[in-house]
């Protein structure tokens, strides 16, 4: 086939189910990684989504499968509460929307998993942007502060910011040793800078930024059914996590949402949504971006 009729496919085809294989994909991805930690947990559910996503895709429309897919979820945020981020719980959530969507009758499906998917992409953005708000660290810079004392952050600003470089030399190791230890486990480390609170002048207006940018795409989704303002919002939201934090794992969770809620009059945003998804895939299996 070729890539114009392809590309024609992937624009006229129902969003929906090409969404759900996508998000097969993610999931297995991450799945693959519980695996290289806990595999005797892990190897059943990553045969299970090889066999959906590969060998039979009509297991990906079973409710039952996604059932089995949010209960590895909830084992795995169970054992090992403190590890886990925010976008496992969401992943957590989807795998819900599917369970319910395919006990529903089937001229209903279909409705029923864009119009959920809205709303957790709705509710998703309200509670990024409340946590944000309602953090006193975020709100006076010190988060983006610490972060870009850490290291791997804005990493396209090193050489504007002054002191920047020095300061990553002298505390991303300690950071990076503190951030892994687990936290049952009472125990400190000295910093040589903790805060990053010198740079809080670069990092209050980012912060400002983002919580505007998240607010925008909540009201969006929350307001509209439809549009290309949403998606805009969306992909600019998908391309400044990916030049700042690089959470590959949540970006393609973002990208499968935003791909699925393609209504007609926003077709033209699928190509990108599963260019951006395969790209991040690909970065996730050279852990170039991390889960």
């Amino acid at each position: 086939m070729t890539t114009a009729k392809t590309i024609s496919r992937i624009l006229h085809e129902s969003s929906v189910y090409t969404a759900i294989h996508l998000l097969a994909l993610a999931l297995l991805l991450y799945i693959s990684s519980i695996g290289i930690k806990e595999p005797l947990l892990a190897l059943p559910f990553v045969l299970f989504f090889l066999y959906g996503v590969i060998v039979d895709q009509r297991m990906l429309q079973n409710a039952y499968f996604w059932l089995g897919a949010s209960v590895l979820f909830a084992i795995n945020i169970a054992v090992d509460w403190y590890t886990p981020a925010n976008h496992h719980f969401l992943a957590n959530y989807l795998c819900l929307v599917l369970f319910l969507a395919f006990l529903q009758p089937r001229e209903e499906q279909e409705a029923f998993i864009a119009n959920n998917f809205r709303w957790v992409t709705a509710i998703l953005f309200f509670f990024v942007t409340f946590q944000k708000i309602m953090s006193p660290s975020y709100m006076d810079g010190s988060f983006f502060g610490y972060m870009i004392a850490h290291g791997g952050f804005l990493d396209l600003f090193q050489g504007i910011i002054p002191g920047f470089q020095e300061l990553i030399d002298a505390n991303a190791k300690n950071i990076l040793n503190f951030s892994d230890i687990n936290p049952r486990v009472q125990t400190a480390i000295d910093l040589v800078v903790a805060d990053g609170s010198h740079f809080a002048f670069y990092s209050k207006g980012l912060a400002y930024l983002v919580i505007g940018g998240e607010l925008l795409t909540f009201l969006s989704f929350l307001l509209f059914k439809e549009g290309k303002i949403r998606h805009i919002l969306l992909i600019m939201t998908i391309f400044g996590v990916l030049f700042t934090r690089a959470e590959g794992g949540f970006l393609s969770l973002l990208c499968v949402l935003g791909f699925l809620q393609c209504t007609p009059d926003a077709k033209m945003f699928k190509p990108l949504y599963l260019a951006l998804f395969m790209i991040l895939c690909g970065l996730l299996v050279i852990n170039y971006v991390y889960i």
